[in-house]
């Protein structure tokens, strides 16, 4: 991957593949996870994708797209650590498959331009018609959540585990605060958002790279730039001896218990590379030891998986239980960490959590925005590391460095969806 600095505070990446038929381009805007921004933050891609000056309408936009050999436009927003992103990713033909004398980027390019930096405005305000329906929209998929209920109880986890740190603020805010949102205020919010915060473009493909910079230029030419939201991320420090247990009580079938550990380690030490080897070990693939010990030998859960969160320093284990099975359960996940503390890992789980990870990084460049967020993930943690890079890194981690990450790694909190039907209810 190549980065080069335009601005302070805006860099292009170019990651060179002609592995796809098309090429992928994204923009991706970094601010600080914040109570009082978040809402904003998480309703303003979605405003922005229904129209602008050009193409007033999504119809007209779509139909442009559709022009432009079925060009794809994504919007997204995404939380790392304490971080918000707000994320806008086109894909389009390469050029080299298109008719004899065709051209694509720049009417790609100058369409970005439009959708994204000269949106719809009318009296210094978004459009109201189009900023109400979307906060409807917003307020929906927030009410939605209780509906993943894996996703809920992860959530409520760790809103308890860092309660008053940024990281427990969701990324799609909240119903109060998307509420009290309007045209006007949304608009403040994205002029400073363009002239102040951290912007990430990646492109990833086959393309002229002078060109390709000057494209970018074009697209920020008009913007004020004064880079001072600057974010980051505090990593998770344990403040309590004990472990807060919580539950909560659902009228579903299957229990969900989420179990919170502090990891003391983030994706900028050198040695996150080891802790991605334990966590594959211990509960991150189908031959870890969560998976055949907790789900396979003992029976005691659905599914049980450990997630790193690699920019906030916390690991935490999902797993779908029935509400008889608690204590067992949780008792036997503690346990298995305790055996990788003390070193008892087989051979033959080593070379499967290596070859596992190895194959899932493998898998990075055969999807284009995949390979993209991960770099993202990757430069906003505080590395610059390639993907092969890592994956040079996995083949020479030891037994003892797996010893070593497991025993940074405590747990801190417990929280248990407690499923209060018998029969026939909910199984999510």
């Amino acid at each position: 991957m190549k980065r080069i600095k335009l601005s302070d505070g805006i860099y292009l990446n170019i990651i060179e593949s002609d592995k796809f038929k098309t090429d992928y381009f994204d923009i991706n805007i970094i601010l600080p996870l914040r109570e009082e921004t978040a809402s904003y933050a998480a309703l303003l891609p979605m405003v922005i994708k229904r129209g602008c000056e050009k193409y007033p309408t999504m119809a007209e936009i779509t139909k442009r797209l559709d022009y432009l050999y079925s060009t794809g436009f994504s919007t997204r927003v995404m939380k790392r650590g304490e971080m918000q992103i707000v994320g806008f990713g086109v894909d389009f033909l390469r050029e080299i498959l298109l008719p004899a004398g065709e051209t694509l980027f720049d009417d790609v390019f100058d369409t970005v331009k439009n959708i994204v930096f000269k949106p719809l405005v009318n009296g210094g305000a978004f459009k109201d018609e189009y900023v109400q329906t979307e906060k409807k929209n917003l307020i929906d998929a927030i009410n939605a959540l209780i509906n993943n209920k894996n996703a809920y109880a992860m959530k409520k986890c760790h809103q308890a585990m860092c309660k008053g740190e940024n990281f427990a603020v969701s990324e799609n805010g909240s119903i109060e605060n998307v509420e009290k949102i309007c045209g006007k205020d949304l608009y403040e919010f994205y002029k400073n958002l363009m002239s102040s915060a951290r912007m990430e473009f990646f492109y990833t493909g086959k393309c002229d790279e002078k060109k390709l910079i000057e494209s970018v230029k074009k697209l920020i030419c008009d913007i004020e730039r004064n880079y001072t939201l600057k974010a980051s991320t505090q990593q998770f420090v344990r403040k309590r001896n004990d472990v807060e247990e919580i539950v909560e009580e659902m009228e579903v079938a299957q229990g969900k218990l989420i179990m919170a550990f502090s990891s003391g380690t983030t994706i900028s030490d050198e040695d996150y590379t080891s802790y991605l080897v334990f966590n594959n070990l211990f509960g991150g693939s189908p031959t870890s030891k969560l998976f055949e010990n907790v789900r396979e030998k003992m029976s005691l859960c659905y599914y049980c998986r450990s997630l790193p969160e690699s920019h906030k320093g916390i690991l935490t284990v999902a797993s779908g239980i029935e509400v008889e099975n608690y204590e067992k359960a949780k008792n036997e996940i503690v346990l298995q960490l305790e055996n990788v503390k003390r070193g008892i890992i087989s051979d033959e789980e080593l070379v499967n959590a290596k070859k596992a990870l190895t194959n899932s990084y493998r898998e990075l460049f055969d999807d284009a925005p995949n390979l993209s967020f991960w770099y993202l993930s990757r430069l906003i943690g505080g590395s610059e590391k390639t993907v092969e890079d890592v994956i040079d890194e996995i083949a020479k981690v030891t037994k003892e460095q797996i010893a070593k990450c497991a025993i940074g790694t405590e747990l801190d909190t417990v929280f248990f969806l407690k499923g209060t039907l018998n029969d026939g209810g909910d199984k999510n």
